[in-house]
């Protein structure tokens, strides 16, 4: 995300304040789909842990400005076409409009 400070110069958000909400998006998605960070990384294909997953991937790309390479490497998956399949993925279930 950019935002703008007080001389409406354009500013990148820092990377404490990207890793911060990385990890309350990780909490979120930990509480929401009771399903814990180190079997959210692990490549499983079990339903609940893709759907934790696909979640927290539309919500980093939601929310962050992480390029789609990025997330994958927060999430533990293959590549940025696993992240756009995950996010597709979340879109459909729950009848969303993709973040990107």
């Amino acid at each position: 995300m950019i935002s703008m400070d007080q001389n409406t110069a354009w500013t990148r958000p820092n990377r404490a304040s990207v890793a911060h909400t990385c990890e309350l998006i990780l909490r979120k998605i930990e509480r929401e789909y009771q399903v814990g960070r180190d079997v959210l990384r692990k490549r499983t294909r079990v339903s609940h842990v893709l759907r934790a997953r696909f979640a927290y991937e539309y919500e980093l790309a939601a929310h962050t400005a992480l390029s789609l390479s990025q997330i994958a490497r927060k999430a533990g998956v293959g590549d940025h076409t696993t992240v756009i399949h995950g996010i597709r993925q979340h879109c459909k279930r729950n009848q969303l409009e993709a973040p990107r």
